[in-house]
């Protein structure tokens, strides 16, 4: 069976989208790789397996070949007389933002009948697209920042009014974000009117939808992923964000003390030995099909006890609760409050982020980020990823990312079985309309 990544694409995530690519290659390297450049064409071959490739791709790239799909045809072609390449048993999509990460990928795969990874088409679409994801949220019942959807085109023929609305349902400050963004790409924090105007011009300058929402300044935010196993919905460990900006920027994410090769830091040379870093302890191997250790459950005794040895296990944020520690060393009472309180807080976020991934009929690896306000006690879903960064592998601290990778074909390959719906009737609509007499009419 052969495996093919897909990756790069039409996308301000391009870059991050190639650096989870080559992730997943370094730990798969018998899996074939597909890149789609900026314009959209979409090469094959080995030497795409080398990161150096793509900061000059014309002169490094050559021995690759320009391939495509065909509707109704699970192959890849070359592009010279369509000639049949090879069959694409499995599509591991590594696509992040457009075209990759909104549902246009895998409409495409859908319709030349190849499994793939991720949410299906609509999942993807509707996550995507943070103001149809809020909808659907606020619909669900499930908490979330209160917001504002902001059409460019409107805005243009009347900016006093659309200004005046937003006061009245949001009030400053604000955040602004481009509706179908991703990797914090195109954020505004807006504090005045005078700064609204010139915030709306640019991020219309990403998308022509713009989701206008209050800005918390009081907020910690929380990472948890969810992934479907043997056909159940099983979380990770929850993570603190550590960020220090009025927003969590690309640069904070992605470039902020990085050197060469640092986003294969935590990857180990053999793939075969390949296990999570997880600072002094490391992801224990096992079967995709353990739930408890799935999701880095602790059975050890309480927290507390084990500071000393800084054997946190696989139990909340460990940074949180080293924090909670160092304030409250001497109180041995406020420290098991406030880890009861952090449990409790643990809970809710694994809770939402398995409750969103089924409101939205998710699928494969989704990253759910909350933004808890400690002013107001609140804890608020932000946003989903279909696809997300590093196929959010860092945070399933007991797994191995090779068996997340295994885990993700498996299902994918079972979803398309089960999903063998009937597509086609046969009716004799058509020898009714054909004995229509439409000169008569």
């Amino acid at each position: 069976m052969k495996v093919f990544v897909f990756f790069g694409g039409e996308s301000v995530e391009h870059d991050i989208s190639i650096i989870t690519a080559m992730q997943v290659l370094r730990v798969r390297p018998d899996f074939v790789p597909v890149y789609i450049a900026r314009d959209g064409i979409m090469w094959m071959g080995e030497r795409l397996k080398n990161v150096n490739v793509y900061t000059n791709f014309e002169r490094r790239a050559k021995g690759v070949k320009k391939v495509s799909f065909l509707s109704g045809r699970p192959f890849l072609f070359c592009e010279r007389g369509l000639r049949k390449t090879v069959k694409v048993d499995f599509a591991l999509l590594c696509m992040h933002g457009h075209f990759g990460e909104d549902g246009g990928l895998q409409s495409v795969l859908e319709s030349c009948h190849i499994p793939y990874s991720s949410s299906n088409s609509v999942s993807c679409a509707l996550c995507m697209d943070k103001i149809f994801m809020k909808n659907v949220l606020d619909s669900s019942g499930v908490p979330n920042v209160k917001g504002y959807a902001l059409n460019y085109d409107e805005y243009l023929l009347n900016p006093k009014r659309i200004l005046k609305d937003i006061e009245k349902s949001v009030k400053f400050p604000l955040i602004l974000k481009p509706a179908r963004l991703g990797s914090s790409i195109g954020i505004r924090v807006v504090k005045t009117k005078e700064e609204f105007c010139e915030s709306v011009e640019f991020c219309a300058k990403f998308d022509n939808r713009i989701l206008v929402e209050k800005y918390l300044d009081d907020i910690v935010e929380y990472n948890c992923a969810g992934v479907c196993v043997n056909g159940e919905v099983v979380t990770s460990n929850v993570y603190k964000v550590e960020n220090n900006s009025a927003i969590f920027s690309f640069e904070e994410k992605y470039l902020k003390g990085v050197k060469e090769e640092s986003a294969f830091s935590n990857l180990k040379p053999n793939a075969d030995e390949f296990t999570l870093d997880v600072g002094e302890r490391e992801g224990e191997r096992l079967d995709v099909g353990d739930k408890e250790k799935f999701e880095g459950k602790c059975d050890k005794k309480e927290v507390v006890d084990k500071y000393d040895k800084k054997e946190v296990g696989g139990c909340f944020v460990e940074k949180g609760l080293k924090n909670i520690e160092n304030n409250y060393k001497k109180d041995e009472k406020s420290v098991k409050n406030a880890l009861k309180s952090e449990k409790s807080l643990e809970k809710q976020i694994k809770m939402l982020t398995t409750k969103v991934y089924k409101i939205f009929d998710c699928f494969g690896v989704v990253r759910a980020d909350f933004i808890f306000d400690r002013s107001q006690n609140k804890l608020y879903v932000n946003e989903l990823n279909t696809i997300p960064g590093s196929l959010a592998f860092h945070l399933f601290k007991n797994l191995t990312f090779k068996a997340l990778i295994s885990a993700l074909v498996e299902e994918g390959l079972e979803r398309q079985k089960r999903e063998n719906f009937v597509r086609a009737y046969d009716s004799p609509a058509l020898d009714v309309f054909e004995k229509i007499d439409f000169a008569k009419k």
